[in-house]
């Protein structure tokens, strides 16, 4: 009976809260309804954000692919074609820019860019592509391009950045693209006449790379044959460990 009369008493006082400050309890009720309604309406934007930055990425795609214009009429020459490329990735980045996506518009204009001729605008647009991507495997493909574009590119201040570029990929073991930047550190220096540099990169990536029983690393292939133009008959041994 007592604890019936406890259990009353208890209920009495939670209503004679509520009934005190109600204005309290309607506010926070409204403040978690909103907050709720507001993290709902922000992933449905989010949705409908990214559903249409890939839909627009796709007709991108569609243009690069196509051999005409939209209406059929063929493209007179490459260098229209591409233009055209550049011209559809550029407009559908800035319609989507706020999507995840949004660098790889970028990154096809870059493509076309190149295309074009134009290296020294695409070197720019590579370097925002990388900057917007998120740290992983893409990343460093592009971080591989831009850094093989700059060494490329005859400009001593870009090269020299190129080939941190590549020293920093040659560093990152878990990296996909860390025996390309191998072979070509290994290959920049051989043609520099740098040995001791080039062996030092070629024999890393054999190492890492060239005796592995399956998917040997066509990279480390082509890494022996440079070690076959300095050492000779010596790279020959290491073949035979890769075989």
């Amino acid at each position: 009976m007592n604890l019936e009369k406890t259990s009353l008493n208890s209920l009495q006082k939670a209503t004679n809260w509520v009934v005190l400050n109600y204005k309290k309890v309607i506010i926070i009720s409204g403040v978690v309804f909103l907050v709720g309604g507001f993290f709902l309406t922000y992933k449905f934007y989010r949705d409908s954000l990214e559903q249409s930055a890939h839909a627009s990425f796709v007709s991108c795609v569609n243009v690069l692919d196509a051999k005409g214009q939209v209406d059929g009429t063929p493209f007179r020459s490459e260098q229209e074609k591409w233009t055209k490329v550049a011209e559809v990735f550029e407009e559908g980045y800035i319609k989507n820019k706020s999507a995840s996506i949004a660098p790889m518009f970028l990154a096809f204009k870059a493509e076309a860019l190149i295309n074009l001729g134009k290296i020294n605008e695409s070197i720019e647009l590579l370097k925002k592509v990388v900057s917007l991507l998120s740290e992983g495997a893409l990343k460093d493909s592009y971080i591989l391009k831009l850094a093989l574009l700059q060494i490329d590119s005859g400009n001593e201040a870009l090269l020299s950045d190129g080939i941190l570029k590549l020293v920093m990929l040659s560093e990152k073991d878990k990296s996909p693209v860390n025996d390309i930047a191998l072979f070509r550190l290994g290959e920049y220096y051989l043609i520099k006449q740098d040995i001791v540099a080039a062996k030092k990169y070629l024999n890393i990536l054999v190492l890492n790379y060239g005796n592995k029983k399956e998917n040997t690393s066509i990279w480390a292939k082509k890494g022996l044959e440079k070690l076959s133009l300095i050492s000779g008959d010596k790279s020959k041994q290491i073949e035979a460990e890769i075989d």
